[in-house]
C-alpha cells in the first residue's frame, strides 16, 4: 500500500485537552484556523503566503486530510497542521478561549434539504463558540454559494444577538467548490462575517468517575438506551471469558457531537471495574459520565 500522504507529521492526534499551539510550532505565532479545507489548496496556499503567521486546518474526511498531508510534505511548510475529526468537537476542546487570531470556512456544505437541517455546523451555539475562541478585535469569515445558507447563518446570529454581517464578494479563493460553482454560472458569493465577543465560557469537560461492582453475569447484562437531550445508545457487547472482559460499544450524542467508544467492564481484584478503554478516544463529558453510570444501573440490575 503506497502512502497517499508522504508524511503524518503535520496531522494533530485527536485528544481531549487544549492544545498548546506555540509548543506544536515551535514559536509564539498568531493562529489561524480553517474549517473544512477540502483538498487543502487554500490552506497550503495561505501557509506559503504568510509564513509568519500558524495554521491550524479541520477537515472529517480522511481523503481530503491524506491530499492536504500530501499538498504540506510537498511544499516543504512547516506553518500547517490538520485534525482529523468533528470541527464543533475539536475547537470545543482543542482550542482556548481567545486562542484565534481568524476562523475562516469556505463552501461548507449547506445542508439545503429540510430534514438535513440538523447537519448545518454554523448554528447559534457554533457562532457563540468561534466567538469565544477568537481574540478581542478579531473575526471568523463563512463564504457559501447559496444565499438560502447565508440567510439560514445570519438568522442563527441575529438569534443569539451577533452584530454578524454579509455581502457579496468575487471569486478569488480557487478552491475546489469555488471553481465548481464558477463553472456552473455563479458569479459571486456571499461571506458573512462574525466578530469575536467575550461570550460565556464554553463547557469543556468534567472529571469522570468510574465505577466498581461487586458481581456481573455477562449473559444476563441487557444495558438500557437512554435518549433525550442527552443520548446513549449500546449497540454490542463482546465478552472474553478468558479474560474476564466485556467490551460495550456504545454511541453518546450531546449538543451535536456523537462520540462512538468502546467501554469495559473487567475483572480486578477488587471487583469489576467499569471505565472507557484504553486508546477509546474519547471525551470526557456529561454525556460520557451518563454512559458509565447506565452500564453500572444495568450490571446491578442484574442481581
Amino acid at each position: 500500500m503506497k502512502a497517499r500522504y508522504l508524511s503524518l507529521k503535520p496531522l494533530i492526534v485527536w485528544r481531549p485537552q487544549s492544545t498548546d499551539w506555540a509548543q506544536i510550532f515551535g514559536r509564539s505565532a498568531p493562529v489561524h484556523l480553517e474549517i473544512g479545507f477540502g483538498h487543502g489548496e487554500n490552506l497550503v496556499k495561505q501557509a506559503a503566503t504568510h509564513p509568519q503567521i500558524d495554521f491550524v486546518g479541520i477537515e472529517m474526511d480522511w481523503e481530503c486530510v491524506a491530499r492536504a498531508l500530501r499538498r504540506v510534505a510537498q511544499t516543504g511548510l512547516s506553518n500547517v497542521r490538520v485534525c482529523l475529526g468533528d470541527a464543533r468537537s475539536i475547537l470545543t476542546y482543542r482550542f482556548d478561549s481567545s486562542s484565534l487570531d481568524a476562523i475562516v470556512s469556505l463552501f461548507p456544505c449547506p445542508w439545503p434539504k429540510e430534514r438535513h437541517a440538523k447537519h448545518r455546523l454554523f448554528d447559534a451555539p457554533f457562532l457563540k463558540l468561534m466567538q469565544n475562541r477568537l481574540k478581542n478585535g478579531r473575526e471568523a469569515t463563512i463564504v457559501t454559494d447559496s444565499e438560502e445558507y447565508a440567510d439560514w447563518i445570519m438568522e442563527q446570529a441575529v438569534a443569539c444577538t451577533i452584530q454578524a454581517s454579509v455581502k457579496t464578494t468575487s471569486a478569488g479563493y480557487d478552491t475546489k467548490y469555488e471553481r465548481k460553482w464558477l463553472s456552473e454560472g455563479a458569479r459571486h458569493f456571499y461571506k458573512i462575517t462574525i466578530p469575536s465577543a467575550q461570550t460565556e465560557a464554553v463547557r469543556r469537560e468534567i472529571a469522570l468517575q468510574g465505577h466498581t461492582i461487586h458481581r456481573f453475569d455477562p449473559a444476563r447484562f441487557t444495558p438500557i438506551d437512554q435518549t433525550g437531550s442527552i443520548a446513549v445508545l449500546f449497540k454490542e457487547t463482546l465478552y472474553d471469558p478468558a479474560r474476564e472482559k466485556a467490551m460495550i460499544r456504545t454511541v453518546v450524542i450531546e449538543d451535536d457531537v456523537q462520540q462512538h467508544v468502546w467501554i469495559e467492564i473487567v475483572r480486578r481484584d477488587d471487583g469489576w471495574r467499569i471505565r472507557p478503554s484504553q486508546g477509546t478516544g474519547f471525551m470526557p463529558t456529561v454525556g460520557m459520565q451518563r454512559a458509565l453510570d447506565l452500564l453500572k444501573e444495568a450490571a446491578e440490575r442484574q442481581f
